[in-house]
This record gives C-alpha cells, sequence and structure tokens, in this order.
C-alpha cells in the first residue's frame, strides 16, 4: 500500500466514522422520540380510563405513582385556576398603579 492510498484509506475511514456518528445520533433522537410518544399515549390511555372509572364513584382525585412518572385524575369540579388567574390579575392591577 503506498501512502496516497494510507491516506485515502484515512480519509474513508473518518468519513465512515463521521457518518457513523450522525446516524446513531439520528437513531437516538428517534428512540427519544418514539418513548415520549408511548408514553403520551399510556397516560392519555388511563386518564381515558379513570374518567370512565370514576363516573358513579364520586373521587375527586386519584393518584397513581411509579418511579418519574405521576399519573392522576382530577375532578374539573375543583379546577381553581380561573380564579387564581382573576386574583393575581387584579393584584397586579393594584400593585401596579
Amino acid at each position: 500500500m503506498t501512502q496516497a492510498d494510507g491516506e485515502a484509506a484515512q480519509r474513508e475511514l473518518a468519513q465512515l466514522e463521521k457518518q457513523f456518528q450522525q446516524k446513531e445520533l439520528e437513531l437516538d433522537q428517534e428512540l427519544k422520540k418514539m418513548q415520549m410518544d408511548l408514553m403520551t399515549d399510556l397516560h392519555k390511555q388511563v386518564e381515558d380510563y379513570l374518567k370512565t372509572y370514576n363516573q358513579g364513584k364520586g373521587y375527586a382525585y386519584i393518584f397513581s405513582y411509579s418511579p418519574g412518572v405521576l399519573m392522576y385524575y382530577k375532578d374539573s369540579l375543583y379546577d381553581i385556576t380561573g380564579d387564581m388567574i382573576k386574583g393575581l390579575n387584579t393584584l397586579y392591577k393594584k400593585e401596579n398603579k
């Protein structure tokens, strides 16, 4: 093998290594997206089931925890988000006059 052949082989090897790293990154991103999609689907399925399960039972909250995953059902009757926003906006207006 001549010096030119050796240098060409090194360039080819470097190019293949670069392509490999790029493909590895793409596949890793694809895997993470698939995992996130599966977790989102699972969460939705559990949430939908809990809505059905809770019909007639009257629970205000249902919690489930496993390491790294918190799933719950809440009755919208106890959603105070609108009141909180209204109160905070009123407070903000008073403080900034």
